[in-house]
């Protein structure tokens, strides 16, 4: 016996869209993702050496994690809602995450591991489907407890991963459960991944916009042209709108032009070339400056075929 399963298994997140529009009140659509899964463990009897590593790893962070529940400014909040003791027993037996998402990468890790120690360790159940107003005072309670690792976090990825349900972030902090009718067809239209092989810490990302921020044309921008395309794009891809390929060619121009330097530049070639042959569509996944790229196409096969020319390798998302 390798380890020895403690809680439920979670799927990673990807944001559909919502980059740096979800930091300034607009709206953002998040889906689970099933390429990747992340669960608490006790170590087993026979793990190899490699395993071994990891859980150790795994479990010097989570003990990190912990001091930080116990002692950062929300302490109080967090030893009313969670078991800490019990976590802290089960850290001296051990417990770590066993995890195949990848840090660094816009998936969700960090809001995997939350996700899990909530689930585990909360006083009370949350219910199997929150309402509007149980689920924005969960996303806030996240948010707290994903800002060990991000240092302020909107608290949606753990959310998204706990439920394992796509989610709508409206305007002003409303949320809703929703279906996305448009995520892929096997051979047809449909988004897919772009694995750039760069890891990248979010903070930085999000440093970098928040600095952009302070020039008024690139706010300007941002704010009359960036969002409202942004939203025009979620309403298309949940409606199965028809225009959800132009809308999401516009919001490609836009982030090539607004956010260029958080775009790999060994991907600037392939991000235009789909721009300009209007076989493919790129835009970030997430924060930005390496991680995965998003993508979207009305033929896969076209799409797989110009990528390759690129040594590029496509990941289909599957509805």
């Amino acid at each position: 016996m390798q380890f020895i399963v403690a809680g439920k298994q979670f799927f990673s997140k990807i944001l559909l869209f919502g980059e740096y529009s979800l930091l300034s009140g607009s709206r953002a659509l998040t889906l689970p993702y099933d390429g990747y899964q992340a669960t608490l463990c006790f170590p087993g009897r026979s793990m190899g050496s490699r395993l071994q590593a990891t859980s150790v790893n795994s479990n010097k962070l989570i003990n990190k994690y912990l001091s930080y529940l116990q002692s950062g400014k929300h302490k109080k909040i967090f030893g009313e809602l969670l078991h800490l003791e019990r976590m802290e027993q089960d850290l001296e037996d051990g417990l770590f995450l066993f995890s195949t998402i990848p840090s660094g990468y816009g998936l969700g890790s960090s809001g995997a591991l939350v996700a899990a120690i909530f689930d585990r360790y909360a006083r009370e159940p949350a219910g199997e489907v929150p309402g509007p107003v149980k689920l924005l005072t969960m996303k806030r309670f996240f948010g707290k407890m994903e800002g060990f690792f991000h240092g302020s976090s909107s608290g949606i990825d753990p959310l998204s991963i706990w439920l394992g349900r796509p989610i709508l972030h409206k305007a002003r902090e409303r949320l809703s459960m929703v279906e996305i009718p448009c995520t892929s067809q096997p051979g047809q239209a449909g988004f897919f991944l772009v694995n750039t092989h760069i890891p990248r810490k979010t903070q930085e990302q999000v440093a970098v916009f928040r600095n952009k921020m302070t020039d008024p044309l690139f706010r300007r921008r941002f704010s009359t042209e960036y969002i409202p395309t942004n939203d025009d794009c979620i309403r298309a891809c949940l409606g199965a709108d028809s225009g959800l390929p132009l809308h999401l060619g516009c919001l490609s121009h836009l982030q090539l032009e607004l956010f260029r330097e958080m775009i790999p530049r060994n991907f600037l070639e392939v991000w235009i070339e789909g721009l300009e042959s209007g076989h493919y569509i790129l835009k970030l996944c997430g924060a930005g400056g390496g991680g995965f790229l998003l993508g979207y196409t009305l033929d896969r096969q076209e799409a797989d075929t110009q990528l390759q020319k690129h040594h590029v390798e496509s990941i289909p998302l599957m509805g």
